[in-house]
């Protein structure tokens, strides 16, 4: 039997998350797979000891472990693991090259301005979200002065949504298939940025949802991603739905959205995870 090794960082914004998977992720394969922890200090030798038979478990979330850097030496190393290869998981932690792929694709996403220049329909009188260009966490996100755009390549300016839902569809990619889960309705309870509770199915219109499915599912396909992705809407008061992130490593504990809209489809997690190791990117 080919050796499984799951991956993730002990360190970083989102090593709790990180941990958290990897640890649920082995519960689940009951021993059929060791962990690897990594930090981000020493990775490299790590992965460079492995068998060169083994698959690589990814719940390596966040900045390199996300943004393509160690899905690129994984690859160049011939070592298989599991969700999108590097360019794809480059560009799915790019804000701004993410949102130039939805416009691409036709899919609604909220106007916003990179480096001062203005993507998307403009809308006057709109105000802005200042977010962290690069990486999914919702960490560092805070209401600007569409004004105050600046030159800051690493900073991306989004139109305000006014709407009290969001909605988070995983895609499963099973074998030639992109498999849009079950939707995970969420609802703004303040007005802090983030702070989202579980709401039910039935507050939204079920065209909302399969809108919602269908966008997602297309994206996934447009950029063969493989494992399972992430892509998060906001809808607003007219019922309609905007991108706003796709997340290339969704969280994968028992806990997390993608394994709860996966058991919402009748997929188990222990079949969720089967079906992320059968189809991966070599």
């Amino acid at each position: 039997m080919k050796p499984t090794v799951i991956l993730y960082f002990i360190d970083g914004l989102e090593a709790e998350a990180s941990k958290k998977s990897a640890l649920d992720i082995q519960d689940s394969l009951s021993g059929a797979a060791s962990l690897l922890p990594l930090s981000r200090e020493n990775w490299v030798d790590p992965i460079r000891s492995l068998d060169p038979t083994t698959l690589c478990f990814l719940a390596t979330h966040g900045d390199i472990g996300e943004n393509g850097t160690l899905q690129s030496f994984l690859e160049s190393h011939s070592l298989r693991h599991t969700h999108s290869d590097a360019t794809t998981s480059a560009l799915l932690t790019d804000k701004h090259a993410t949102k130039l792929i939805y416009t691409a694709l036709d899919v609604p996403t909220p106007s916003w301005k990179n480096m001062g220049t203005q993507f998307g329909e403009p809308v006057p009188h709109v105000s802005f979200l200042e977010k962290p260009r690069f990486g999914g966490s919702k960490r560092g996100i805070k209401h600007a002065n569409s004004h105050n755009a600046n030159n800051n390549p690493e900073i991306l300016y989004e139109e305000v949504i006014e709407g009290s839902y969001e909605i988070s569809i995983p895609v499963l990619r099973d074998k030639d298939a992109h498999i849009a889960l079950s939707p995970i309705v969420r609802q703004r309870t303040t007005s802090d940025l983030g702070n989202l509770e579980d709401a039910d199915d039935s507050a939204l219109k079920p065209e909302i949802l399969q809108y919602c499915q269908h966008q997602a599912a297309r994206l996934s396909r447009a950029l063969d991603c493989y494992g399972v992705t992430k892509t998060d809407f906001v809808i607003n008061e007219k019922g309609d739905a905007f991108a706003i992130e796709t997340d290339a490593i969704p969280g994968l504990c028992r806990t997390n959205a993608t394994s709860l809209a996966a058991n919402k489809a009748g997929i188990t997690y222990d079949q969720l995870l089967k079906k992320i190791m059968e189809t991966t990117t070599q």
